[in-house]
């Protein structure tokens, strides 16, 4: 019952909200996050509820102009389409709905609060840090293609100079987060300069190995031969991705020990069970 009764009286509480504040209506704000946000297939009323109570609390949350730039351009880079004090605002609503639970638990298991409290603020430096290993993820994703993309530049600049034809025939067979960039890139290349449009990507991705490559088209471009740069660039490339796949199988010593223990195991199953076999059969035959 009293968890009813608090329901009740917040969504009271919310209706009056939305009348002096004019609020938008959830059918409203749930038609809008439906043509913005291309990936979800489905907007629930929470996330509506959620999306208009952080555009209103945005509004409040001031941020100095660096702070205001660095989060705008971590936002474009991971592909959210929000403004940095609503993204703010949309971490701070989420940890105070969870906080909510707090008052039935306030009268039901007091000591229960602490842990909502505590998930409630891990919740909150989540959310805040979602866009960074968005952007973290993306660039790690590009990075582990770079090597076959040096290794197929390498090949083409024995038959071809055009750098814009060369990104074109690799757009096709590319991956999902390094063909967006190359459309990105060919579109400045067709409308511009493709100097600018390879410094622009070499900006948008900012990892070592992507500056590296970006010099080595940047020197094609303005008539090196560029042979000898990319082939060192695809054997050092190798050497990293060596690195990596070795640092990802150390990081993961149970899941090797299992298939090493099931291996030992068959080892001594062939041993022990035809000798098994071998001492009940003496055994038999002496009684």
């Amino acid at each position: 019952m009293l968890i009813l009764f608090f329901l009740c009286i917040s969504f009271g509480i919310y209706l009056i909200a939305c009348d002096l504040f004019h609020i938008p209506s959830l059918a409203t704000t749930r038609a809008i996050m439906s043509i913005t946000q291309h990936d979800k297939k489905h907007v629930f009323q929470i996330g509506a509820l959620m999306m208009t109570l952080s555009v209103k609390l945005g509004k409040i949350i001031k941020l100095s102009e660096g702070h205001r730039k660095e989060l705008s351009s971590t936002l474009k880079t991971a592909g959210i389409a929000m403004q940095p004090e609503t993204y703010i605002a949309h971490a701070i609503v989420k940890m105070g709905l969870k906080l909510l639970l707090m008052i039935p638990f306030a009268f039901l298991l007091p000591l229960m609060n602490l842990l909502v409290a505590a998930w409630a603020a891990h919740g909150l430096f989540s959310d805040l840090n979602d866009a960074r290993k968005k952007v973290k993820k993306r660039q790690e994703e590009i990075d582990r293609e770079l090597p076959r993309f040096v290794s197929t530049i390498e090949q083409e600049l024995n038959a071809s100079r055009d750098v814009q034809s060369m990104l074109e025939g690799y757009e096709a067979s590319a991956g999902n987060a390094f063909r967006r960039e190359l459309e990105i890139t060919i579109a400045d290349m067709k409308s511009g300069s493709q100097e600018l449009a390879l410094t622009r990507l070499e900006s948008r991705v900012g990892t070592t190995m992507m500056s590296s490559t970006v010099r080595g088209l940047l020197s094609v471009i303005r008539g090196d031969n560029g042979v000898m740069h990319f082939a060192m660039l695809s054997h050092d490339f190798r050497q990293l991705e060596l690195q990596q796949l070795k640092s990802i199988a150390i990081k993961r010593p149970d899941k090797l020990k299992v298939y090493s223990y099931i291996l030992l195991a068959g080892f001594f199953a062939t041993l022990l069970v035809p000798i098994g076999v071998y001492l009940m059969r003496l055994i038999n035959g002496l009684m």
